[in-house]
């Protein structure tokens, strides 16, 4: 019937059971926390490149090109995550329409799935913001 012994052992087929699912249960786990750091960076870059544009196209006749790319980037950096490597960015403006348009691509490094997986996801977002007349 039942065991009532106290020095019940588990079988080694219910070890190996209960392994398989601590690893399973381990990597559900990390692919959620990554996944999440993943939407997390976007969510954070896309606000602060939003932000950053809308401010700086305010003074799209008085800077130039490469002054308005180099305070982009040094906004995103304030606004974004230390651990998020800033890979590239891309700025457009064109004076006429008084448009800017900017592309950021962040990696955004993975912990649990780069054991299986790549150890890095590239996230791009970008903006496209015109001055208010």
């Amino acid at each position: 019937m039942y065991n009532t012994d106290r020095d019940y052992r588990p079988s080694r087929a219910q070890l190996i059971w209960l392994l398989a699912f601590a690893l399973v249960a381990i990597g559900v786990v990390g692919y959620a926390v990554d996944t999440s750091n993943v939407h997390t960076a976007k969510d954070t870059l896309q606000s602060a490149i939003d932000k950053a544009t809308i401010r700086l196209v305010r003074d799209i006749d008085s800077q130039s090109d490469a002054e308005l790319k180099q305070n982009l980037a040094k906004v995103l950096e304030e606004q974004t995550f230390a651990d998020d490597d800033i890979t590239s960015l891309n700025v457009s403006v064109d004076r006429k329409k008084h448009r800017l348009t900017a592309n950021a691509t962040v990696r955004v490094e993975s912990t649990i799935t780069s054991l299986i997986g790549p150890d890095h996801v590239d996230v791009t977002v970008s903006s496209d913001t015109l001055a208010a007349n």
